[in-house]
């Protein structure tokens, strides 16, 4: 998964660079807060990393959200009125501050956010995020159905973007992926207590000093799409020593190692649906109140254009035919070893609703979705292609199992990376999730335009411990 990752990044890099197309810039942004740094997987620089700062952060505190219908805001519309509750997020105690450093236009930029995944800073058993636990219930008015109460937990929150403008970096707990709210019960969305949540900026340079606390204690109110209630945050991060990790330029390029990035740059767009049918399983629905709850999730997409970029990474040495057979231009070569991966990153219009009846009860929710993705790779002859729609809220407001909607096609490679045209990405999968079981239908088209062949070399690059 970390090749797969590092090629991504350096294959984007490379479109960036020959200003292949401007998405190409989107896309990167979108990969880079996946990646400690590219340098660091395998010692390969896109030609912009500077440093990569990990400064170690002890958290106290939690974030609590308590919410109710609220007929002011639409609650009847959309079926929420009967729900009340409290949600609370509980960060593990420590983690860390990721500064990422990089020249962007001859500029240089930062990407700040925290790690709360336990992988290299703690011992024991690994941890991803923090701890999310729900208590909803659902009360309907007069005779329309027996009460409920929903009961779950998740892991959540294991990386916190926090934004960076120029030098100044704001540090929020509003950008959190999962989301601090994610569980199966009904309940408010990240995106609506956000900008509620404490923001504190700070300058880069004070970071990458650590030996600092921050506060992010707040309080507010909020009242928005049906639910209103009061978020209240008592979180407190203390910043330890930082560690650096430079990337030098290696030195004179002539006495490096080169590798050549070989690109397949596509106009793309994709276009369908995305359908899951559940209900509640009569095995587990009791604590998560989900007995007798019936329901359609549906994505819809109508992408705008974009590029799709299929490519490789390989020492310069290797010669050229091998890595034009991996990517089925040639026949006269030896792909072995050759990793080739692709990727279409889905802008919208996306657009998902839910529609979930529990007795005379439907709660109705609808919104954007995307940015996803579609990811691209050969098998044998074919090219499998897969659609991940990991949304950061699959049931919306509504309650719900926490599922992903994915998508496969597997046509013949030679054709398409020859001239392009279309990939029908189908099938059905079973849903499966406490409380709830299902059905997933697919029904995606990609159309792939001509290809333009793009090749370049690049010397290799090291990482140095500051």
């Amino acid at each position: 998964m970390r090749q797969r990752l590092l090629i991504a990044t350096v294959i984007v890099t490379a479109l960036a660079a020959w200003g292949a197309a401007a998405a190409s810039a989107d896309v990167l942004n979108q990969l880079r807060p996946n990646v400690s740094s590219p340098v660091s997987l395998l010692g390969v620089a896109s030609g912009t990393d500077i440093s990569f700062t990990q400064i170690p952060v002890r958290l106290r505190g939690d974030l609590a959200v308590q919410f109710h219908g609220d007929q002011a805001t639409g609650c009847a519309t959309r079926g929420l009125c009967g729900f009340s509750g409290t949600v609370i997020w509980q960060p593990p105690s420590t983690g860390s501050i990721d500064v990422d450093s990089f020249r962007d236009h001859g500029r240089t930029e930062y990407d700040v956010s925290l790690d709360l995944s336990s992988q290299g800073f703690t011992v024991g058993p690994a941890i991803d995020g923090g701890t999310t636990t729900a208590d909803v219930r659902f009360a309907p008015n007069g005779s329309a159905g027996s009460s409920s109460i929903c009961t779950d937990a998740a892991a959540t929150g294991a990386d916190i973007g926090m934004p960076v403008n120029l030098r100044a970096a704001s540090l929020t707990l509003a950008a959190a992926s999962p989301s601090l709210l994610g569980t199966r019960c009904a309940g408010p969305l990240q995106s609506d207590i956000a900008s509620l949540l404490a923001r504190r900026v700070v300058d880069v340079a004070t970071l990458f000093h650590g030996r600092a606390a921050v506060d992010l204690a707040s309080s507010a109110d909020f009242a928005v799409h049906g639910l209103a209630g009061t978020v209240t945050s008592t979180v407190e991060l203390s910043l330890g020593r930082p560690r650096t990790q430079r990337f030098s330029d290696g030195g004179s390029s002539s006495k490096q190692p080169t590798v050549r990035t070989v690109v397949l740059s596509y106009r793309a767009h994709l276009d369908g649906s995305i359908v899951t049918h559940i209900h509640g399983d009569p095995s587990s629905c009791a604590a998560l109140g989900s007995c007798g709850a019936n329901g359609t999730f549906a994505l819809r997409v109508h992408s705008t254009p974009g590029t799709l970029a299929l490519g490789t990474v390989t020492r310069a040495r290797r010669p050229l035919r091998d890595v034009l057979t991996a990517l089925g231009l040639r026949k006269d070569g030896n792909p072995r070893g050759i990793l080739v991966l692709g990727f279409f990153i889905v802008h919208g219009p996306l657009m998902y609703s839910v529609n979930v009846a529990q007795g005379a009860n439907t709660c109705r929710d609808s919104g954007p979705a995307g940015p996803d993705a579609i990811t691209l790779s050969p098998t044998g002859t074919h090219l499998r292609a897969e659609f991940d729609g990991a949304l950061p809220a699959p049931h919306l407001r509504c309650p719900g199992p926490n599922v992903s909607q994915v998508a496969f096609g597997a046509p013949p490679i030679d054709h398409l990376t020859r001239r392009g045209g279309t990939i029908h990405l189908t099938g059905g999968s079973q849903v499966q999730d406490d409380g709830y079981i299902g059905r997933t239908a697919a029904n995606l088209t990609l159309t792939m335009g001509p290809p333009k062949l793009l090749v370049s070399t690049d010397a290799l690059r090291s990482a140095n411990p500051g």
